[in-house]
């Protein structure tokens, strides 16, 4: 299955929406508008799914390595008391 930039198809729709007779000047604004939403989503840090889902399962196995030192700091406090 061949997914579509979903950026490139937007600006596809916005070019295409322009009228035919602009000639060079649509090809111009598809250039500017694809250039400016790259730029504005460089800006924005935005991250990959795949970069996303890694990150979510360190975060999650971090979490999981705090609990278990904070119930064995527990357990220590307990048997110091």
């Amino acid at each position: 299955m061949n997914k579509k930039d979903p950026i490139q198809q937007f600006i596809n729709n916005a070019t295409n929406s322009l009228p035919n007779n602009l000639g060079s000047l649509r090809e111009e604004f598809g250039k500017n508008l694809k250039q400016g939403l790259q730029h504005l989503f460089n800006d924005l840090e935005l991250v990959s799914r795949d970069e996303f889902d890694i990150q979510s399962k360190v975060l999650e196995k971090t979490r999981q390595k705090i609990a278990l030192l904070e119930q064995k700091m527990s357990d220590l406090e307990n048997k110091s008391t």
